[in-house]
């Protein structure tokens, strides 16, 4: 375990941190008899410790990826979609999904859909098996709350069918109402019974009008009236039978019978809208129109009893009876006041008028009188009332019990993101030298709430109207030589965690002391933004440059070939080549010593003839460690390839050099440095850094690196699985 971990694993491991010698031997004792170090080292670029899912934890996931000056919008589809599954693979393993994670972009620059290309496409892949899986099963889960139970069903059926019975019956009645007054088929009146019966009786009565012409004239005035009357009589008659199904209606209450189905509605909705709030995300604007047509098409009982109540084509329907009827009376008494007044000048003339008095009374060539009340009896359009009110109930107790599918898909879910750039400006982007960038993803279905602080000072400061600021750290023309800060909070019920995200792009160019400064000073800026987690990402652009001890080293590895510095950690393996806790390594000294000691470039004068010459020479340069390394680390121990650097083997500017090519197997990408200088040969320039607080501990259960060939960077992604356990 000694050589598998190297003696600073007491340093970069927290559970081990504070234990007494002779407890840590202990303790590796039995790791020694429990967990073989073999099942470490298992040949692949992923390290996973697979520790349990635990309640309660907060879990971040985070990768970095130096994109290599590329554009987004230049990403084929297939590589595209490749990338992001390298980006997020195992963000979202079953039982232990992230609630936030973290993406470190350099050299990148995004455009396209309002400036965010990559970033807009990444929303619908982060936790897609996730979102997937709860979506159908709130679908489900809704749909099956909302199929109401039978004898809730049966409540709908009777209620349908009493409306029909009623409705029914109505039409029925205005048909006989039609037929009664032979008013079929929207004919004019024909002429009354009024009119007949006055014509029989004054035509016998005028034979004997000399006679008895005063007492005639009486008695046909009776008559007439009585008639009247009577058919006055008839038509009130037949207005009742045709209202008559308001009875119908009375005799049952549509809010008696909706009660059953009120009541479970109610219990239903509740019971949607608790599943609702315990399913945590928030949804856009479509996703809340489906929520609200869904409640909606389940709490209709209230417009399903204003439509049964027939406000409006019942209504209507009464209405027009009503002028119907009263069109056919107004005719009547019309017609009758007509025949009277005629009737009254004929007796004056009796006797010379008696052949006119016959003529008028003959119904065969009696003359029709044009009212205008006939045109207000029309069948059709009380049958339309009758049809439309049909139609409307049938409708509205159809849709009863019949709620709408919720069909929830991802798009309807707000992702809820947060972002920091650092644009390097045109003059860098004309070079082709862009920008350094992080982006934060919140888990949707996680119980923590994150939301961002604002966070800047004076040395970090706000870029690109981010969610962030960023310390400049570039020197003289560099571009994107920067640390991106973000401040985020994470809360669940009562427990709080302020995380910190941080992303670099850091110079080669310049020692290791300046590297050493930019880390500290941007642990400096987490401190005071009051951070109990600190998740910093990046290319640190950390070399294989420094001293061993025991070594007789004159050099650094890497002022060597590709082959040079991977045999020395391939150890004669053809696909496996991790650095582990190798102090060669700038960031493992970073991390684990208090003095630095790594090999710098130094002028050196040297006297030839009369004149002296200048010439570099490696020389060790001892550095006090300025970095609170007290709970500051690598995510874990570095069990993959190195990150940098790297080239697709169909790439088009892809060559064999010999000595400064090596292709390991099982490998998409080969290490490659055409240019033969030492710091382009392999090393691990990606790396994640954790730290946290007292009172919160954080623990790495996957540290790993994917390539992706078909996008023209010569760096690999580096992610991390982290839990952070909140202690009591």
């Amino acid at each position: 375990l000694a050589q598998e971990f190297g003696p600073n694993m007491w340093a970069s491991h927290y559970p081990f941190r504070g234990l007494p010698n002779t407890m840590k031997a202990v303790v590796f004792g039995l790791l020694a008899f429990c967990w073989p170090a073999a099942a470490l080292r298992t040949g692949t670029d992923e390290e996973s410790l697979s520790l349990p899912p635990e309640e309660g934890a907060f879990r971040v996931f985070a990768s970095s990826w130096n994109a290599g000056n590329t554009l987004s919008t230049k990403y084929a589809p297939e590589a595209k979609k490749t990338l992001i599954d390298n980006l997020l693979s195992g963000h979202s393993e079953s039982g232990r999904e992230a609630d936030l994670v973290i993406l470190g972009f350099q050299e990148f620059l995004e455009t396209g859909n309002n400036g965010w290309n990559l970033a807009n496409s990444m929303e619908s892949y982060v936790w897609k098996p996730l979102t997937d899986e709860k979506l159908s099963t709130m679908n489900a889960e809704m749909k099956k709350l909302s199929e109401a139970p039978t004898e809730v069903k049966h409540v709908q059926k009777v209620l349908a069918d009493l409306m029909t019975a009623v409705q029914e019956g109505a039409g029925s009645a205005y048909e006989k109402f039609l037929k009664d007054f032979g008013l079929a088929g929207g004919e004019q009146y024909p002429d009354p019974l009024a009119t007949k019966a006055s014509a029989d009786a004054a035509a016998d009565w005028s034979r004997k009008a000399l006679e008895e012409a005063e007492k005639l004239e009486t008695a046909s005035k009776a008559e007439r009236d009585k008639v009247l009357a009577q058919n006055l009589a008839q038509v009130d008659e037949a207005r009742a039978k045709l209202l008559s199904f308001e009875e119908s209606l009375k005799s049952f209450s549509v809010n008696a019978k909706l009660e059953p189905i009120r009541a479970w509605t109610k219990s239903v909705v509740k019971e949607v809208r608790d599943a609702r709030a315990a399913a945590e995300p928030s949804w856009t604007a479509a996703g809340e129109f489906r929520w609200s047509k869904f409640l909606d098409s389940i709490d209709n009982v209230a417009y399903v009893e204003k439509d049964l109540g027939t406000e409006i084509f019942l209504n209507a329907y009464k209405a027009e009876v009503k002028v119907q009827t009263e069109a056919l009376k107004t005719w009547l008494r019309t017609e009758a006041e007509k025949t009277d007044g005629r009737l009254a000048a004929d007796w004056l003339n009796t006797q010379a008028m008696l052949a006119r008095l016959q003529k008028d009374y003959n119904l065969s060539t009696l003359e029709k009188t044009n009212f205008d009340g006939w045109t207000k009896v029309q069948p059709e359009k009380a049958r339309k009332h009758l049809k439309d009110w049909m139609v409307d109930t049938s409708k509205a107790t159809s849709e009863l019990l019949s709620p709408t599918a919720l069909g929830l898909r991802s798009k309807y879910l707000a992702m809820q993101s947060f972002w920091a750039k650092f644009d390097s400006g045109t003059r860098c982007h004309l070079g082709r030298h862009y920008d350094t960038m992080i982006v934060a993803y919140s888990n949707p279905w996680s119980p923590w709430k994150i939301s961002h602080v604002p966070y800047s000072s004076s040395k970090c400061k706000d870029n690109y109207a981010s969610q962030g600021c960023s310390l400049d750290n570039n020197v003289g023309m560099e571009c994107g030589k920067v640390v991106n800060l973000m401040v985020l909070q994470a809360k669940r019920e009562q427990t709080e965690i302020r995380i910190c995200a941080l992303n670099t792009h850091m110079s080669f160019e310049g020692e290791a002391s300046a590297r050493l400064q930019y880390i500290s000073e941007a642990l400096l800026e987490t401190q005071s933004a009051g951070c109990n987690m600190v998740v910093f990402v990046g290319d640190f652009n950390t070399r294989l440059h420094c001293f061993e001890s025991g070594s007789n080293a004159s050099a650094p590895l890497y002022d060597g070939t590709v082959d040079s510095v991977l045999d020395h950690f391939c150890n004669g393996n053809q696909h496996y080549c991790p650095l582990t806790d190798s102090s060669l390594d700038e960031m493992n000294q970073f991390m684990t010593k208090d003095e630095i000691k790594c090999f710098e470039k130094e002028t050196v004068k040297e006297k030839r003839g009369p004149f002296a010459s200048k010439e570099k020479v490696w020389k060790v340069k001892p550095l006090q460690n300025t970095l609170d390394r007290a709970r500051l680390r690598e995510a874990s121990i570095v069990h993959f390839n190195p990150t940098y650097k790297l080239m697709a083997p169909h790439d088009n500017e892809f060559k064999e050099v010999e000595g400064y090519t090596r292709c390991l197997q099982g490998e998409s990408m080969c290490f490659v440095n055409r240019e033969k200088k030492y710091k382009r040969n392999p090393a691990w320039t990606d790396r994640i850094l954790i730290k946290d607080a007292p009172g919160f501990e954080i623990s790495t259960d996957q540290y790993n690196r994917k390539l992706n060939p078909n996008i023209e960077s010569d760096h690999g992604i580096v992610s991390a699985s982290m839990i952070v356990r909140v202690q009591n």
